[in-house]
């Protein structure tokens, strides 16, 4: 899954304050959102050498600005300090949807305080017909150091995956 192969970028927050503009010039939105930080120490207790306690109002930030009209989609992401983790995600993402098929694009960045992690992945699907969809994606990942299902992983490389929808109705 692509989320094992992306470690900033792929956080689910709760208790965020968002806003998202009406669409104007019927095509683009911007989306502004912040995440007060919810950390607590123990009574008596401080952060650990070269931390910061995650408590203000704004310790997590977010801006997107996206471009959708007809076929073409276009979206620019910034994250900084998502779930606590001192690190500033930018993500682009492409994708143009035709009759029967669609191709996509997803470029990554992650700083981290050790090194960058680099992402980029391309996808494409055909609609064979009304209940079958195949689809493909192909990615290559540089510095990762993230957490699998299967428990912390690092790694280079790249990664093809195949797959089929199958609508049972």
């Amino acid at each position: 899954d692509i989320k094992f192969l992306m470690a900033g970028g792929e956080v689910r927050s709760n208790n965020i304050f968002q806003y998202t503009t009406p669409k104007f010039a019927d095509a683009f939105t911007l989306t502004f959102a912040f995440r007060p930080g919810e950390q607590t120490l123990p009574a008596g207790s401080t952060p650990a050498p070269g931390t910061e306690l995650q408590n203000g109002l704004t310790d997590a930030t977010s801006i997107s600005a996206v471009y959708s009209k007809g076929p073409l989609y276009l979206a620019l992401a910034l994250d900084s300090d998502i779930d606590g983790v001192d690190v500033d995600t930018t993500r682009l993402v492409g994708q143009w949807t035709g009759d029967n098929f669609g191709v996509g694009l997803l470029q990554q960045t992650a700083e981290f305080a050790a090194e960058d992690e680099e992402i980029l992945f391309v996808s494409a699907y055909y609609n064979v017909n009304d209940s079958v969809k195949l689809k493909v994606q192909n990615g290559t990942v540089e510095n990762y150091a993230g957490t699998a299902p299967i428990g912390p992983i690092a790694f280079d490389g790249d990664a093809t995956t195949f797959g089929a929808d199958f609508a049972l109705s």
